[in-house]
């Protein structure tokens, strides 16, 4: 096991340099302005509301280890923002987002989109940018990892053999360009992102809780990583054009818009136009869930979301989000969260805003 360290202290500026703000590049005069107005100490680290009529909400940071850096994130962008990424060191990202989609931008010009939910795996290497361009109009719910080269293999005794290919390259000090590659967020994951999210730890309590879901994180990552057919194999054996992509989008649109009384699968397979076969196995291979698991993720998303802003009942939350009954919200509820509708609100309001 390695050594545990203290954090050290923050210096506020770190969130603002280190986090996909709304700003790129802010002078050193609107640095100072954005950290004496802005930023603030909480118990999970530093907090920093985002201000501005394009982008409301807040981003937390927390250093609950040497060199591991943990985000917290949930706000809404009204315009497209784009942000630039740097980094001193050699790092690894992740990217957990249960909700809002965004566009990765290279320096060789290369573009990719980040649709939610969704897990991104990032290898920058020092002094290389990428610019994280946020769509207007959305909701965004996620958490950021960012460890430096050396974590993986001298911090926390991962063997660099048996790495994935990817990881492997960061950790021999071979990467020169950015590098990725997106993995659907499973359930497990979901329920890490979610589980940081709510965390209302600090102190000694909070880097311990945090450096495990890291560890945690990493682990399904590789495993992901190394299986051997994996989503993307699993789509080619379908044989799955463009066109095919387009409207397994359109498809989890369709969900995504009309989520407390989605359409049936065969009225969904009508809609965009393929048949039940192809649009059931290619949505999972696309997105790492059955339709049926992606949908009851957005019920019990949007019943989480509810349940911690309080001021309607129960049984509102589980008509709001397609439960007939209250008792079906909490069975699933407690399944997917481990505690009932009613505790998760109790523990909510306890837990500090900041």
């Amino acid at each position: 096991m390695s050594s545990h360290r203290k954090s050290p202290e923050v210096p506020p500026t770190l969130l603002l340099k280190q986090a996909l703000t709304a700003l790129v590049r802010p002078s050193a005069e609107e640095l100072q302005q954005l950290t004496d107005r802005h930023v603030r100490r909480t118990g999970f680290g530093l907090r920093f509301e985002l201000p501005g009529a394009g982008t409301t909400g807040f981003m937390e940071l927390s250093l609950p280890s040497a060199g591991l850096r943990v985000f917290r994130s949930v706000f809404t962008v009204r315009l497209t923002q784009e942000a630039i990424a740097t980094s001193e060191r050699d790092c690894l990202r992740i990217r957990l987002g249960l909700s809002g989609d965004m566009q990765m931008k290279l320096d060789s010009g290369e573009t990719t989109d980040i649709i939610a939910p969704s897990a991104m795996v990032i290898v920058q290497p020092k002094g290389v940018e990428f610019v994280g361009v946020s769509l207007q109009s959305q909701p965004f719910r996620q958490v950021n990892l960012i460890l430096p080269r050396g974590t993986l293999t001298e911090d926390w005794g991962f063997d660099l053999s048996t790495l994935p290919e990817l990881l492997r390259t960061l950790e021999a000090g071979e990467a020169r360009k950015v590098q990725f590659a997106n993995i659907p967020l499973t359930p497990a994951l979901a329920s890490i992102a979610t589980d940081i999210l709510e965390c209302g730890f600090s102190g000694p309590l909070l880097d311990r809780y945090l450096e495990s879901k890291a560890r945690e994180t990493l682990c399904l990552l590789i495993a992901a990583m190394q299986e051997p057919q994996g989503a993307a194999a699993t789509a080619e054996s379908l044989r799955l054009t463009h066109h095919d992509r387009e409207q397994l989008a359109l498809a989890r649109k369709l969900i995504d818009d009309s989520f407390s009384a989605p359409p049936g699968l065969a009225a969904l397979a009508r809609r965009v136009g393929l048949n039940r076969n192809k649009l059931c196995a290619g949505f999972q291979a696309e997105y790492g869930l059955t339709i049926h698991e992606y949908a009851r993720e957005l019920h019990l998303q949007k019943a989480l979301q509810m349940l911690r802003e309080g001021g309607v009942s129960i049984t509102e939350v589980a008509l709001e989000v397609g439960y007939e009954h209250s008792s079906s919200l909490t069975t699933a509820v407690k399944k997917r969260f481990g505690v009932s509708p009613r505790q998760l609100r109790q523990t909510s309001r306890r837990t500090p805003k900041g």
